[in-house]
């Protein structure tokens, strides 16, 4: 676990990502493919990724430049393999308090058994006011404040272990 100082350089680390990503939505292109790309590419570049990759992306980008690296979110030691369902399995014990979403909270859809989508909170708030950074499709990565927008019901909203 990460001390409060270096869990606020993470967090704003991370958040600045998926601003920058957002704001480059043009050069972000949607694909399953594995081994994902881009580990260390910065956000404005051109990267070919889904949504539990890009995740990964960015908790790798926020762990290098500040100097406190965690452990990936999708439990593949950053490798360019997991997905949403690794992610669900390695975080599923850390349920993010409700209403109280904090930078780096991973919002999973789908069911237990067959995750579909995750996207990462980039300001925290509560349900109605955080804004979770998503890259589910090819137009993206782009903010979203209503966390239920995705048609699959929401499996849960996980804090990385790191970042309790």
């Amino acid at each position: 676990m990460l001390d409060p100082n270096a869990k606020k350089a993470f967090r704003n680390e991370l958040a600045a990502f998926c601003r920058t990503a957002e704001q480059y939505d043009y050069n972000w292109h949607y694909s399953q493919f594995r081994p994902y790309r881009g580990l260390g590419a910065a956000p404005q570049t051109y990267h070919t990724d889904d949504c539990s990759s890009y995740c990964a992306l960015a908790f790798w980008w926020a762990g290098h430049h500040t100097g406190h690296p965690v452990a990936d979110p999708l439990a593949w030691h950053y490798s360019g393999y997991g997905n949403t369902q690794s992610a669900y399995n390695y975080l599923k014990a850390h349920n993010a308090p409700e209403d109280k979403y904090r930078v780096g909270d991973m919002a999973i859809y789908g069911t237990t058994w067959n995750t579909v989508h995750m996207m990462v909170c980039r300001k925290a708030g509560t349900g109605a006011n955080a804004v979770w950074s998503s890259f589910g499709r090819e137009a993206g990565p782009e903010g979203r404040t209503n966390i239920h927008y995705h048609p699959s019901p929401l499996v849960g909203i996980y804090r990385h272990p790191a970042l309790l």
